[in-house]
């Protein structure tokens, strides 16, 4: 049985947990970031902003215990990578309308993750994220810590953990100014 399913779903897993971390720690964050996207109704700010840590709490959550908890893994699977794929591809299409609404540079993601503004690059971050949860709910095979041999665990861990740093932190990576330059860098910073 192939890591791939359990390492696409951990690396989803652990960016909806650390999406709500952030969103639980900093709740104003997230609601003056949806006023300043301007694609919801003001009326939907407040729900959005209470109900969306819960739905990524909960989702992460899932599919993290069908890799590593008791039960039945290719349920809980399905079910975590199902919702997630759902919730990255509104994310995707939201983002796509915060875009279309606010063209203009350093409109602030409020995704949970950093600071970053809403570019290409976050619309792909969530896109990417959709189909690591859909790819991990279709190919459902019931791998868990606990029934496999503890190389493999490890090598999932890896992949799941570099996933999920990599796909985070990609908008902040892409913030970087354009002519920044390897001497600049050695010099301390940016000309």
């Amino acid at each position: 049985m192939s890591v791939l399913s359990p390492a696409l779903l951990g690396a989803v897993a652990l960016v909806l947990l650390a999406s709500a971390a952030g969103h639980l720690r900093h709740p104003v964050a997230l609601r003056s970031g949806l006023l300043v996207h301007d694609v919801l109704p003001a009326a939907l700010h407040r729900p959005v902003s209470v109900l969306l840590p819960v739905a990524e709490l909960t989702l992460g959550a899932v599919a993290l215990w069908a890799i590593a908890g008791p039960g039945d893994p290719v349920l809980l699977t399905r079910l975590g990578g199902a919702g997630a794929a759902l919730l990255f591809a509104g994310f995707t299409a939201y983002l796509l309308g915060v875009l279309r609404t606010r063209p203009e540079p350093g409109v602030p993601c409020a995704c949970g993750v950093g600071e970053a503004s809403v570019g290409p690059v976050s619309v792909a971050r969530a896109g990417l994220l959709a189909g690591f949860a859909a790819v991990a709910a279709l190919t459902a095979g019931g791998w868990t810590f606990t029934t496999r041999p503890t190389p493999e665990v490890v090598v999932t861990v890896a992949a799941a953990l570099t996933l999920a740093v990599a796909t985070a932190l990609l908008p902040a990576a892409r913030e970087v100014p354009a002519d920044l330059t390897l001497t600049d860098l050695a010099a301390g910073g940016a000309r």
